[in-house]
C-alpha cells in the first residue's frame, strides 16, 4: 500500500530524511529567490551583524542549518565591498572571503554553546589571515572568548601588527594559573599614540568556580601610557583592584571623557566596598576636566553616593551606578 504526502509536507520529509541519512540538503527555492532579488536590494548596508541561535556540535565545521551557511557568504558577496563594520560568531569564520575592502571595524564572539574546540581550530587559522589583509583600513576590534583552556595568542599577536587601530576590545576569561599579558603590553606599546578607546574585562572562565581568586594583574600591562585615551572600560574581578586603579586611571585625566569601572559582584575585597572608598574615587575624578559619562559598581546604594557624585562631578553628562542592594540607613549629605 503506497502512503500519499500532502505536498505541504513534502520539503519537511525531505529534510527529514537528509539529515537521518547524513546528507547536506540542497538550498531551497526560498533561498535562491532571497539572494537573486531581495539581497541586491541592500545597497546601502555597511553594518552587518551574523548571529546564529542554534548549537553547533563538535564534529561540525560551521553553522549547522545549512542555508545559514550558504546566506552569509552570499550576502557578504553582496554588500562586502562598501561593509564598514562586521560583527559575527566564531563558526562563521569559516566563511570569511579573503578580504573586505571598506572594513573598519571587525568583532567576533567566541563564547559557549557555539564554539566548540574543531571551530576554535578554524577561528585560528582564518581571523589572523583575515585581520591582516584588512589592516590598512581596520580601526576598531573586538575579540570575547569564555574558555580558559582556548589559546587566543595568535590573533593578540595579530593586533600588534594592525597599522593604526583606535579601539580596542577584549574579554578574556582569567583562571586560578597565572594570565599571560606579555601580547596585552605589546599591543598597547604598539597603538599607545593614536588608541581612543580600551575596553578590557576579565571573566570567570567556563571551568572557573566563582569562588576561585584570580593572580593580580601584571603591572606591565598598565605601565603603558595612553596620551590621547578618550573612553576606558575595565570589567575585572574586585580582587584584582588591590593594585592602586586610582593612581592608574590618573594618567588619564586631561584626556578621559567616559570611564567605565565594573566588577564582578561574587568576589570580595570589591574596590568599591570600603569605607569611604566612592568619595576619595569621585574626588579623584573632579580633576578630570573632559569626563562627561561615568559608570561604577557599587555593593550598596544610599542617598549620600548620589549626594557625592552630584557635588564633586557637576559637570557629567551621563551617569550609571550598577548595585547590588539599596541602604536604607539614614544619612546626612555630604558638604
Amino acid at each position: 500500500m503506497q502512503t500519499m504526502f500532502p505536498s505541504s509536507l513534502k520539503p519537511l520529509l525531505r529534510t527529514i530524511i537528509d539529515e537521518t541519512m547524513n546528507r547536506k540538503p540542497k538550498p531551497t527555492v526560498k533561498l535562491a529567490q532571497l539572494a537573486e532579488h531581495v539581497m541586491p536590494r541592500l545597497t546601502r548596508v555597511t553594518k552587518l551583524s551574523f548571529v546564529y541561535a542554534k548549537l553547533v556540535s563538535d564534529d561540525s565545521e560551521g553553522p549547522y542549518d545549512v542555508e545559514v551557511s550558504l546566506m552569509f557568504p552570499e550576502l557578504l558577496g553582496i554588500v562586502g565591498n562598501r561593509l564598514r563594520a562586521l560583527h559575527i560568531q566564531s563558526p562563521f569564520a569559516l566563511y570569511l572571503p579573503p578580504q573586505l575592502e571598506s572594513l573598519e571595524s571587525f568583532s567576533l564572539d567566541a563564547c559557549a554553546p557555539y564554539h566548540t574546540s574543531k571551530i576554535h581550530g578554524i577561528m585560528l587559522e582564518k581571523i589572523p589571515a583575515f585581520l591582516l589583509a584588512q589592516r590598512s583600513t581596520i580601526r576598531d576590534v573586538s575579540l570575547a572568548i569564555d574558555n580558559v583552556t582556548f589559546d587566543v595568542s595568535p590573533i593578540l599577536q595579530c593586533l600588534q601588527l594592525m597599522s593604526c587601530l583606535h579601539d580596542i576590545s577584549l574579554e578574556l576569561p582569567y583562571s586560578t594559573k597565572a594570565i599571560h599579558f606579555k601580547e596585552g603590553r605589546n599591543i598597547l606599546k604598539t597603538h599607545q599614540q593614536h588608541l581612543r578607546s580600551l575596553d578590557f574585562s576579565l571573566t570567570p572562565g567556563l571551568s572557573v568556580k566563582s569562588s576561585a581568586v584570580p593572580p593580580v594583574v601584571g603591572q606591565e600591562w598598565w605601565s603603558v601610557e595612553l596620551p590621547n585615551l578618550r573612553n576606558l572600560a575595565i570589567h575585572m574581578p574586585g580582587v584584582l583592584f588591590r593594585w592602586n586603579v586610582g593612581n592608574y586611571i590618573r594618567q588619564f585625566s586631561s584626556s578621559l571623557v567616559s570611564l567605565t569601572i565594573r566588577r564582578h559582584s561574587n568576589l570580595l575585597s570589591d574596590f568599591f566596598t570600603q569605607n569611604k572608598e566612592t568619595e576619595r574615587f569621585c574626588k579623584l575624578l573632579c580633576n578630570f576636566p573632559c569626563l562627561q559619562d561615568l559608570s561604577m559598581s557599587l555593593s550598596s546604594f544610599n542617598t549620600r553616593d548620589i549626594s557625592i557624585v552630584a557635588i564633586t562631578l557637576p559637570r557629567l553628562r551621563s551617569l550609571f551606578i550598577d548595585y547590588s542592594f539599596v541602604s536604607l540607613v539614614a544619612v546626612s549629605f555630604c558638604k
